[in-house]
């Protein structure tokens, strides 16, 4: 009894695995029929009902959206003759569809852009590419155009289809923007020459009041805010003077400020600087001004004590990079530290800008006392694109 009544299930199991597979392999036939373009008719349901999809009806469909594209569309020969042509085209070349049909392309293309237009053709055949070309027209205007191509192999008569974008809107937004970027770059240009006026000016003052002072002590701090102003204003010259106007090379600018420093002071006789920066070392505006007060002030410490009482004085300058990021370094053959010397005790104006200056780059200070002194800020490298500036 029990096998009478299991035989029909399984039976019907059976019929309907078959009915599956049979729709099964129907879709599969369908769809190889859309992927190899055998299909003629597509049945897709809607909340209609049913609508009816060939592929006359669908090729009328692309052929208005090709007619209306707002680009210029051809289907060129190899030989680079024109066979078919969309309105955008006609309108942009401005010829009838009859005086088109059949004309080399290259003869609307300007004559300094003949070669590249071969070889773009020539690439087109084998490959999808694109580039940037120049129509010109019977009234000679040009036209900085796109042109993208791609081969057309599967078709009878092998071809080239051809999208030509007009670039006049984008050169002339293009052209709007560099010309706001070069106008914002002589904004720029000026406030640096400004500022470094301005310093200059407040220097000068300085340097007429210092002239009158008797007391050396009080002179020497007058020296001493000159040369950190000083090392501001160089920064500034040095942007204003520079193609780039957000970093300035380290090796010239450091140069610049530790002669200008010893000219300063040259009562001290120091008869050798050196100074020891690897090239390609870019800083931008807020590295350079705490790095150029923080070498200001260590060679003002070297001249004043580090070289006192020494016949023959030799300063070295060195910026590197270092696993850590650079290093900073001012080295003096002079007397070195006194014993016990405590760098977290001292309290001199100069070292505790120095402290301040270090932290603010996110360092550290090093103080060495072989063969003279070496003091030493270590700190991260600037992040982002200063390797660009050069």
């Amino acid at each position: 009894m029990g096998r009478g009544i299991a035989f029909p299930r399984s039976r019907r199991l059976a019929e309907e695995k078959a009915a599956l597979r049979a729709q099964l392999n129907e879709a599969e036939q369908l769809l190889n029929a859309i992927r190899y373009g055998t299909v003629d008719t597509i049945i897709v349901q809607s909340p209609n009902g049913p609508q009816v999809y060939t592929l006359q009806s669908v090729e009328g469909i692309y052929r208005v959206l090709v007619e209306t594209m707002n680009e210029g569309a051809a289907i060129l020969h190899p030989s680079g003759t024109i066979l078919y042509a969309n309105r955008h085209l006609l309108s942009l070349l401005d010829l009838p569809l009859e005086q088109l049909i059949g004309l080399p392309f290259r003869q609307f293309i300007a004559p300094d852009q003949a070669e590249a237009m071969h070889q773009l053709l020539a690439a087109g055949i084998k490959g999808p590419i694109a580039g940037d070309s120049t129509l010109q027209l019977r009234n000679d205007q040009r036209i900085p155009v796109r042109i993208s191509m791609h081969p057309l192999t599967d078709e009878v008569s092998p071809g080239v289809c051809t999208i030509i974008t007009d670039l006049t809107e984008h050169e002339r937004a293009r052209a709007i923007l560099q010309a706001a970027l070069e106008q914002k770059d002589v904004l720029l240009r000026e406030i640096h020459h400004r500022v470094k006026n301005n310093l200059q000016v407040i220097t000068s003052m300085l340097r007429l009041q210092a002239s009158s002072l008797a007391d050396p002590q009080v002179s020497s701090a007058f020296q001493d805010s000159l040369n950190r102003i000083r090392a501001m204003a160089l920064v500034h010259e040095q942007l204003y003077s520079s193609a780039n106007l957000t970093c300035i090379e380290a090796k010239a600018y450091l140069q610049t400020l530790a002669k200008s420093l010893l000219r300063s002071s040259a009562t001290f006789g120091v008869q050798k600087l050196v100074c020891l920066v690897e090239p390609a070392i870019w800083l931008p505006i807020d590295i350079a001004v705490p790095l150029g007060l923080i070498t200001s002030e260590l060679i003002a410490n070297s001249l004043k004590h580090g070289l006192a009482g020494v016949a023959y004085g030799e300063i070295r300058v060195a910026l590197r990079n270092v696993p850590e990021g650079l290093s900073l370094g001012v080295h003096d053959n002079g007397i070195g530290l006194p014993e016990g010397f405590d760098p977290a005790c001292n309290t001199t104006l100069g070292l505790r800008i120095v402290h301040t200056l270090a932290r603010q780059l996110g360092g550290e200070l090093r103080i060495h006392s072989d063969d003279g002194t070496l003091i030493e800020v270590i700190f991260p490298a600037p992040q982002g694109d200063f390797f660009a500036c050069k």
